[in-house]
């Protein structure tokens, strides 16, 4: 069983007058995403953690972060969903994806970040791969998020795990439906 993983996180403010670019995300793509957050305390570190305890291979897509502040640049934006979809079709067929999202990202003219890229995932994925989403337990969670993702799971951070691995307590746990839904 292969899952692959990504991470695309920022909280907007649509009140805040500084906007959000491309480059505030730092994205990274496949092996350098494995690179960037093996063993840190990250959510995408966490995964693969998870993952690597449980002898599952990670197929790594992306992952972004970017501070809370305005809304996305919308061609910033559509450069980012890009670059997620075109990697996550080059990885072979996974069979789950596991994405970690905030679930309060806007761009200009995309009230509903999360719920784009998840329409992207399940376009290159079709309809039988899971796809397993974390959110943040104040996200803004939409019809088309429900719709296209298999299970959205709300996390708490606790002052214990902001500082250790937040997505190893949330991989194994939110990645179990998926892999049984792909028995």
């Amino acid at each position: 069983m292969t899952v692959a993983i990504a991470a695309i996180l920022q909280e907007s403010n649509t009140f805040s007058p500084v906007t959000t670019r491309y480059q505030d995300f730092s994205p990274v793509f496949g092996e350098a995403a494995l690179e960037r957050h093996r063993g840190k305390a990250t959510e995408m570190g966490g995964f693969i953690d998870a993952l690597t305890a449980a002898r599952m291979p990670s197929l790594p897509v992306c992952a972004a972060w970017a501070i809370t502040a305005g809304r996305m640049i919308r061609e910033d934006f559509d450069r980012l969903a890009r670059g997620f979809e075109r990697q996550l079709a080059r990885v072979r067929k996974p069979d789950a994806l596991l994405l970690a999202l905030h679930g309060a990202q806007t761009a200009e003219g995309v009230d509903d970040v999360a719920g784009a890229l998840l329409a992207s995932a399940r376009r290159v994925l079709g309809g039988a791969v899971p796809i397993v989403v974390t959110l943040d337990l104040h996200a803004n969670v939409t019809r088309a998020m429900a719709t296209q993702a298999t299970a959205l799971v709300g996390i708490t951070p606790t002052p214990t795990s902001i500082f250790t691995k937040p997505g190893e307590g949330r991989a194994a746990p939110s990645a179990d439906p998926c892999w049984s839904a792909s028995r």
